[in-house]
């Protein structure tokens, strides 16, 4: 499966200019970024967090990179509310990581590990894996008579919405908006 972007966070620039030619070698993608440590990867995917709407993003991200390393970029991607997060893949490399870290890694919802010198057919099957489990989700459609239904999404915190004054009694029990609190969006609107 070809993917739009694969973001490549390591700081070691030998194993960089080895990962970047076999992958734009190998036409697996269309755009391949490096970046040198988590934070600017963070800020990287918050810059581009349009772009991943309709188009599929993988992340290889080593653990061990300097000033800000894989565990800021994996924190500040969980409290990220403008990438979308359905059509990101995080692949961690795995050299040196130790059973707890690679628990501690898992918990973030991170369940991919690939070698520091990337093998295409393991990083392929990974993408394979995960965008095709990913398209099968449902998403939320909005319709004014209908209730909003909100099946396979992340729990978030979800009040029915309060109607106006002007609204007929038989309008307001027809139509239910759900109403993300975190976000003060209808789902439709781009809250998720």
């Amino acid at each position: 499966m070809k993917i739009n972007r694969l973001l490549l966070v390591d700081c070691d620039t030998k194993t960089n200019c080895l990962n970047e030619k076999t992958i734009v070698d190998s036409g697996l993608v269309d755009q391949l970024k490096v970046t040198l440590n988590g934070g600017h990867a963070l800020l990287y995917l918050n810059q581009i967090s349009h772009k991943t709407i309709n188009s599929k993003t993988v992340v290889v991200l080593n653990m061990n990179t300097p000033i800000a390393d894989g565990f800021d970029f994996l924190e500040g991607y969980k409290f990220s509310h403008d990438i979308h997060k359905e059509n990101v893949l995080i692949v961690v490399m795995q050299d040196n990581i130790d059973k707890d870290i690679q628990d501690k890694v898992r918990r973030y919802g991170v369940n991919f590990f690939i070698s520091s010198c990337i093998c295409l057919e393991t990083l392929n099957n990974h993408i394979n894996s995960y965008f095709d489990k990913n398209t099968d989700t449902k998403k939320v459609v909005y319709a004014a008579s209908e209730t909003v239904k909100a099946e396979n999404l992340p729990k978030q915190n979800f009040v029915e919405a309060p109607q106006t004054k002007n609204q007929s009694k038989s309008k307001k029990q027809n139509r239910k908006v759900l109403v993300n609190m975190e976000a003060g969006k209808r789902p439709g609107a781009g809250a998720i």
